[in-house]
């Protein structure tokens, strides 16, 4: 019977990247050889909107699928914590 693999998933974030810096953009500079070599055999994605603008809040929902408004995750300041209830990504794909 045929198992099929798990796909392997890198997920690269980096704040304040800008993508029309980066080669695999069409940026005439070569400002980025190593994510042009994964770009190469990756797919990209031409848009992206932000749910969030702080880094902590926009990644938390990266993270979770979730609004921040929902998982609470709403500035860098503060003290709360992520409900153990809402699954990271990393759970779900292990999960499945």
């Amino acid at each position: 019977m045929y198992e099929m693999r798990r796909p392997n998933i890198i997920l690269i974030g980096i704040d304040t990247l800008r993508a029309d810096h980066l080669t695999c953009y069409g940026y005439i500079r070569k400002t980025s050889p190593n994510i042009d070599r994964i770009a190469r055999e990756s797919i990209m994605f031409t848009s992206a909107y932000a749910t969030g603008i702080p880094t902590h809040p926009g990644w938390t929902t990266i993270l979770t699928g979730v609004h921040p408004l929902v998982h609470g995750i709403v500035s860098h300041v503060g003290t709360r914590k992520l409900s153990p209830e809402i699954p990271m990504v990393q759970e779900v794909l292990r999960a499945n």
